[in-house]
């Protein structure tokens, strides 16, 4: 019997998220949550505000994807700073 994952870590709102550039390990992005709702949060990301999509990986985590690249950051619940 296969059971459904449900979350462990989920986004935050007012919370602050770190990642590392895929290309320079030296570079960071910064992402700032302002409010979420079910399935969108509200974000503040280069200095732009937006809303973009909560989405949940195989785990069951939450994460970001703010631009839609190959190379975008991706900022994942369990990595709150």
């Amino acid at each position: 019997m296969r059971t459904q994952n449900t979350p462990t870590a989920a986004i935050q709102p007012a919370a602050r998220y770190i990642t590392r550039s895929i290309c320079d390990h030296n570079c960071f992005f910064e992402l700032f949550v302002i409010k979420r709702t079910a399935k969108t949060a509200t974000i503040r990301y280069n200095g732009e505000i937006r809303r973009t999509k909560i989405k949940v990986d195989c785990s069951g985590f939450e994460y970001l994807r703010p631009d839609d690249y190959s190379m975008a950051p991706i900022f994942r619940a369990e990595c709150a700073a």
